[in-house]
């Protein structure tokens, strides 16, 4: 054999063996582009399903919480016209006690100028203190119910606050999955389905009336400013004298923005709902009991 042709098998052998570890390189990555396809395709299929009974469950609770809302809404308005009536009735025997009261005073400066009809006044007077009696008894039992129904009324918008706390949370915890399933579902070159958001009816319960506030002199200023639900933070709070139910005026220079009714009270802050409102607040503006 020439010098030639054991250089040419030579060279032969080693281009085989070159081409057998490229072969064999070549399977082993493609069986790991596999394993890897495989596995992000079904952490992928687990992703959706989540979404999907994500999905599911928020619809449940949304109905669930539309239910309760529409109930407690009624519920709230009939205590509130049973709250009114309460006050009407209070007002009415308030006005027959100050009538029976001035009736007996007339009465008994009678009875020392006429003796005569000494024994006539005395019946009259009699009848006068019973039937007094009978109204402040009732006007006892009106007061009673009146207190019994404005903690109804309170302990039913408490539940309305804590459902839409709860409607809110399932809404974030399912915009963060979309957010998940669109990561995913981009590294394939596909398109994340687009869900529409729920929306949560923000139906604002009004506020009791205000306290008067006139004379108590506090200022501050506004901290922060929701818009959407009409609430705003002022920068005072139980430290400096503030009260549920106070009334602060907002202004900006000498102009009149709105007013702010409290609802809450921190030690160093307070929030409340706008009122009288003729431009939106913004943080900065100066609040105060007084104009």
């Amino acid at each position: 054999m020439s010098t030639l042709t054991k250089v040419l098998v030579i060279l032969l052998s080693i281009s085989a063996v070159f081409l057998c570890a490229a072969v064999v390189t070549y399977v082993a990555s493609a069986d790991n582009y596999k394993q890897r396809y495989e596995s992000q395709r079904n952490g992928l299929s687990a992703a959706q399903q989540r979404e999907r009974q994500a999905q599911d469950d928020l619809n449940a609770a949304k109905q669930e919480y539309d239910r309760k809302e529409a109930s407690l809404s009624t519920q709230i308005t009939a205590l509130k016209t049973q709250n009114e009536q309460f006050t009407a009735n209070l007002t009415e025997k308030d006005r027959q006690v100050s009538q029976l009261t001035a009736r007996l005073e007339s009465i008994a400066k009678d009875g020392q100028n006429v003796a005569i009809a000494m024994d006539n006044n005395q019946r009259i007077l009699d009848n006068t203190l019973a039937e007094l009696n009978k109204v402040q008894a009732e006007k006892i039992k009106l007061d009673k119910e009146l207190k019994e129904t404005t903690a109804t009324l309170m302990e039913k918008m408490s539940v309305i606050d804590t459902l839409k706390t709860q409607n809110e949370r399932l809404v974030a915890e399912k915009a963060d999955l979309d957010k998940k399933i669109s990561q995913l579902m981009t590294q394939y070159g596909k398109t994340a389905p687009v869900t529409a958001p729920v929306v949560s009816r923000q139906d604002m319960v009004q506020p009791a009336a205000a306290t008067t506030t006139s004379n108590i002199g506090l200022k501050g200023v506004v901290t922060a400013v929701d818009a959407k639900n009409s609430l705003a933070e002022i920068s005072i709070g139980s430290a400096n004298g503030v009260r549920q139910d106070m009334k602060f005026h907002v202004t900006r220079g000498a102009e009149f923005v709105c007013d702010i009714l409290i609802l809450d009270v921190d030690a160093d802050r307070a929030v409340g709902i706008l009122d009288l409102v003729r431009q939106q607040p913004r943080v900065g503006d100066a609040v105060s009991t007084n104009l």
